[in-house]
């Protein structure tokens, strides 16, 4: 049977050392004051998922903006 790397990097590689990858279904939650501080680590998943070729589902349930850019091809869920 081939092997399937189902692993997810962060985008950054001091965080991924640390958690050793993400695996499908891990939930993450990051506490911060603003979501300017949320932005980078958003930007640095969605850019190493979509450069990787792996799918990348948004659940969106605030008031901001998308965080995700189109250019990701995130499939995008609105929660209200």
């Amino acid at each position: 049977m081939p092997y399937v790397d189902l692993t997810f990097s962060s985008g950054i590689p001091a965080l991924d050392e640390v958690i050793q990858d993400f695996l499908p279904g891990d939930n993450v939650v990051l506490i911060v004051n603003t979501i300017e501080d949320y932005i980078p680590f958003v930007q640095r998943f969605a850019e190493k998922t979509h450069k990787d070729k792996k799918e990348l589902i948004y659940f969106r349930f605030a008031q901001h903006e998308n965080l995700v850019s189109s250019d990701y091809k995130a499939e995008v869920y609105e929660l209200k």
